[in-house]
Formats: C-alpha cells, sequence, structure tokens
C-alpha cells in the first residue's frame, strides 16, 4: 500500500483531471440590450462594456480593474480611441469610476470600475443607463485628454 500514488488532483476536478465547474458565461439583458442608451452606444464601446462584464465575478464590482493601455490592447484600438470608449460609457451611465487610477502614485494602478447594472455594496443596482436620452449630451466643447 505504500506505493499507492498520491491524490495530485485539486478539489474542484473530476477522476479525469477535468473541471468540475460549468462554463462561464456573460449575461447581457435584454432590458439593457433594448435601451435608448446601449442602441446609441458605438460597436467600440459595445466591446469594452464586454470586456469589463467579463471581468465582473458576482461579488467584485467596485473593484474592476482595466486600465486603458490594457483595454486598447485587447480590443486592437488606439488609447486615445479607448478613452473615448471609456467615457461614452460613463456619460451614458453603463460604468462609473470607483477610484481612479494614476501614475503619479509610488506604485502606478488602474481606475477601479463598476457596473451600474448590478449591486454594488450594501446599494441597489442604480442602472443609470435606463434613465438616458439622446438629448442628454453634454453642451459645449468636448473634453480633452
Amino acid at each position: 500500500m505504500m506505493n499507492a500514488k498520491p491524490n495530485t488532483r485539486g478539489r474542484r476536478q473530476d477522476r479525469k483531471g477535468r473541471s468540475k465547474r460549468g462554463d462561464r458565461f456573460l449575461k447581457l439583458n435584454h432590458y439593457m440590450l433594448e435601451s435608448v442608451a446601449w442602441r446609441s452606444l458605438k460597436t467600440r464601446s459595445r466591446a469594452l462594456y464586454v470586456l469589463l462584464a467579463q471581468r465582473y465575478n458576482g461579488s467584485n464590482n467596485g473593484d474592476i480593474f482595466l486600465s486603458i493601455r490594457d483595454s486598447a490592447h485587447e480590443l486592437h484600438i488606439a488609447k486615445d480611441t479607448a478613452t473615448k470608449s471609456f467615457r461614452e460609457l460613463e456619460d451614458k451611465g453603463f460604468i462609473r469610476a470607483q477610484q481612479k487610477g494614476s501614475f503619479h502614485w509610488k506604485r502606478r494602478h488602474a481606475t477601479t470600475w463598476f457596473l451600474t447594472e448590478h449591486a454594488f455594496g450594501n446599494e441597489l443596482a442604480t442602472k443609470d443607463f435606463m434613465r438616458w436620452r439622446a438629448g442628454d449630451e453634454k453642451a459645449g466643447p468636448k473634453r480633452r485628454t
């Protein structure tokens, strides 16, 4: 009995070494996809939202890290375009910054985001995008980076 092979599988694996967990999936609700705000989004902003939503695991809303550089790299777009996409998602109420990122601290860090579609802390989901209307764009000159 001393020659028995020790169990080297993890707790989340079956006898063949395959994962016991089900596949992860991303849920996009119909009410969001049919909202005026979603339909007015540019394609790159929709792709960015999906990228952010992939990082949401059910309990980390407000701690979703995604930098402009990383999103630009993953979406194959320029950093300025990624910045515009983040701004569009914020303006239309899909995301909000929890803590702004910076390169000026001793350790650089990315902005942490939360999705308004999901609850945040003890607060219910605000779903700000459902209140957005086409005339809600801010008047005046465009923001500069």
